[in-house]
């Protein structure tokens, strides 16, 4: 496959490089790259857990010293709880989907860590829905319908990409009123 369009990553861009196509015209294949947006590569993020966790522990250490021994398990708490949470963070950052369509099937692959997902929908009979927030705290949903069935991409991405998004691929996939080509 050879790329159609890539998004830039300049600020003007509603999705800032984390959304890539990618299409072969022998085969009308396009395929949308999704990935999640990680800050911190896993060197980084050791050098952060580093540098949070002197403060606490020297501290600690000095309170330890001063014969306030039941200091220590909280600060060992502390660490555990930064460390669980950047662990996580990191694997979130991890997540990548990857959308497939061809002249005949809508085919999503997702993968967070090891973890693999694939749910593939007929293109003609496929609808791609921008569902609004039921609360105000709650972000826009991306969904693909078909047959009952639906599958949601870009839970990862901001309302604006999500919105950029769906109006590409409502492009690239059509009505479920227009007729496939014979």
């Amino acid at each position: 496959m050879h790329p159609i369009a890539e998004s830039p990553s300049t600020d003007e861009s509603p999705v800032k490089g984390r959304v890539t196509e990618a299409g072969d015209a022998q085969s009308g294949e396009v395929r949308i790259e999704l990935r999640a947006f990680n800050s911190l590569t896993a060197k980084q993020a050791r050098w952060f857990l580093i540098t949070v966790a002197i403060g606490p522990t020297l501290t600690a250490g000095f309170c330890v010293l001063q014969g306030f021994w039941p200091v220590l398990p909280f600060a060992g708490l502390e660490f555990g709880l930064l460390w669980l949470a950047l662990r996580w963070s990191m694997r979130r950052g991890r997540q990548r989907e990857s959308i497939s369509i061809t002249p005949d099937h809508v085919t999503i692959d997702a993968q967070l860590g090891v973890v693999q997902a694939n749910t593939r929908f007929p293109r003609h009979w496929t609808k791609v829905k921008l569902r609004a927030p039921q609360t105000g705290l709650h972000s826009t949903r991306l969904c693909f319908e078909s047959q009952g069935r639906a599958c949601e991409v870009g839970s990862f991405l901001t309302d604006d990409e999500r919105r950029a998004l769906a109006a590409r691929l409502q492009q690239l996939i059509g009505n479920m009123n227009d007729s496939p080509a014979l």
